[in-house]
């Protein structure tokens, strides 16, 4: 930014402290929290009633910690833990200066948000390190995945397939009747729909993991 614009700017936002000031906790408090919620509400309303399970956030006095969906049968019983899910809010990078997921799932940040399929790669046998170098090759053996819109994460090894709403429509919206449930829900069900269809694909790579068996 130029130095004239920057004063510009400056001026500007001391002009209007009240304002902004009044912006950022309706953001905080209220607009990002319905969204949230309403994504993930949507997305328990896309699963299938049998063969998945999930920890989804109910409301704001209800709400989970790292939500996320996964098959039943991806579930180790004997360690009581899922070898693979898929996480509500992934993102790319994993750190940035984002302030609000609304900013990222807009297209407005610097990070790409999504729901990404991760592994639990101790109950599978590998070490963090391992499970890395593995999931690079196991990436190149499933091209179906980046057919599905999934990114890979190599510094992480998973797999992100991203979100992203328009701005504009979703201020009109909330503006129409201060919700953002019935708009958001058939954006979620395309994604749950691409995930779906991207299933066989992580079933078999998941089947292969397991059988590997990578230690150290």
């Amino acid at each position: 930014m130029e130095r004239k614009e920057a004063l510009e700017a400056g001026a500007l936002a001391i002009k209007s402290l009240g304002v902004i000031e009044q912006a950022y906790k309706f953001v905080d408090e209220t607009l990002e929290v319905e969204f949230w919620l309403a994504v993930e509400q949507a997305i328990k309303k896309a699963l299938p009633t049998e063969d998945w399970d999930a920890s989804l956030s109910e409301s704001k006095e209800k709400s989970v910690d790292h939500a996320f969906f996964t098959k039943a049968d991806w579930k180790d019983h004997e360690e009581d833990t899922y070898l693979a899910k898929f996480n509500v809010w992934g993102a790319l990078p994993e750190d940035n200066n984002d302030v609000w997921l609304l900013t990222q799932m807009c297209g407005l940040g610097e990070a790409v948000v999504g729901i990404e399929w991760a592994v639990d790669h101790k109950s599978l046998g590998f070490t963090k390190g391992n499970w890395k170098k593995y999931a690079v090759e196991a990436n190149k053996k499933h091209p179906g995945l980046e057919k599905w819109k999934f990114q890979f994460d190599a510094s992480k090894g998973t797999w992100l397939l991203p979100m992203q709403v328009e701005s504009e429509k979703l201020a009109d919206a909330w503006e129409n009747d201060g919700k953002m449930d019935d708009f958001l829900s058939p954006i979620i069900n395309e994604y749950m729909k691409t995930i779906y269809q991207a299933i066989p694909e992580f079933d078999a790579l998941l089947k292969k993991a397991k059988e590997t068996k990578v230690g150290g």
